[in-house]
């Protein structure tokens, strides 16, 4: 585990986070959250990968033998990228600490946007842009997830 998760072990393990796979990952009724780490080919900075996949057995914990997707594999996506939100491996201080647990504080405030089917399409239609139907707050959302939501009744 790279010195970026031990930080976020300390917020990310209280909010039920489990560490696997190089990523956390999180249940809620209907999704499965994902936060990843994902380190830049070309420097030492580090972007906040979000996703969010079904929970079609409406797991409440997960089971020893459960396989964790990779977060690329999810139908709704986000990373963090804006230059301030960059995370630098290099030189961590208490004052990079503190910036990693605000942005691990925005992803988990994104992922209540994503606990019910029912309260997702809610939220989504309520708060989607007609330019761009498929975007939600941060999360890019691709059509199979649409097309999954489409079909569940609520």
């Amino acid at each position: 585990m790279n010195t970026i998760n031990l930080i976020a072990k300390k917020l990310l393990s209280s909010e039920g986070f489990l560490f696997k796979r190089g990523a956390w990952y999180a249940l809620s009724p209907d999704f499965i959250h994902v936060l990843y780490f994902q380190r830049s080919l070309y420097s030492d900075l580090y972007y906040l990968e979000l996703a969010v996949g079904f929970n079609p057995d409406h797991l409440d914990t997960f089971p020893k033998d459960y396989e964790f997707p990779k977060y690329y594999t999810l139908g709704a996506r986000a990373r963090i990228k804006d230059k301030d939100e960059l995370l630098r491996a290099s030189n961590l201080t208490p004052e990079n600490e503190f910036q990693i647990q605000s942005l691990l504080l925005e992803a988990i405030s994104l992922f209540s946007s994503f606990t019910t089917i029912s309260g997702f399409k809610q939220d989504y239609l309520a708060n989607r842009k007609t330019d761009n139907i498929y975007s939600f707050k941060a999360f890019s959302l691709y059509h199979p997830f649409l097309t999954q939501l489409e079909l569940v009744s609520y």
